[in-house]
């Protein structure tokens, strides 16, 4: 069966950012931190010739951020599929995914020490505790074209 409207028309491009918040909300600190994501880095050099009245721009610099403005950095071949918060709580999922054609496993590296990190299937249902050690979850080896769930509540 035919399904025009649920086909993809063209590429599309997303851009993602959380930001967990363990004091109260700074909507300028915030703010300030949104702008360093968002504003491109440029270049100029003077032009010694023309006195220094006119700027030529550089090629764009790519931005080197910050890894504590992360919640999470992942130290595997595995891909970041999903990531969603639970409502009403401090807590998200991750989905990752193994691409791989061989077995991949790995670890998750937080910049804050979440209380309860586990696997659990697609409805959410716990499966299995992982163990936190220095803000680090050991995960399972996934095989190829596998996916896991992984909930932590900070």
């Amino acid at each position: 069966m035919v399904t025009p409207q649920a086909q993809l028309q063209k590429k599309l491009s997303f851009e993602f950012a959380l930001k967990t918040l363990a004091t109260t909300y700074d909507q300028s600190s915030l703010a300030n931190e949104v702008k360093q994501w968002d504003t491109p880095l440029q270049i100029y050099e003077y032009a010694e010739f023309l006195n220094g009245r006119l700027t030529f721009p550089f090629n764009p610099v790519k931005r080197k951020y910050q890894e504590e403005l992360s919640l999470f950095q992942l130290e595997s071949n595995l891909v970041t599929s999903t990531i969603k918060t639970v409502p009403g709580t401090k807590s998200y999922e991750i989905r990752l995914y193994n691409p791989l054609f061989h077995e991949v496993g790995g670890k998750i590296v937080f910049t804050q020490t979440p209380k309860l990190v586990k696997l659990v299937n697609l409805k959410g249902v716990g499966q299995s505790e992982l163990l936190i050690e220095n803000n680090q979850v050991v995960l399972p080896k996934l095989k190829h074209a596998k996916f896991i769930t992984v909930y932590c509540q900070f």
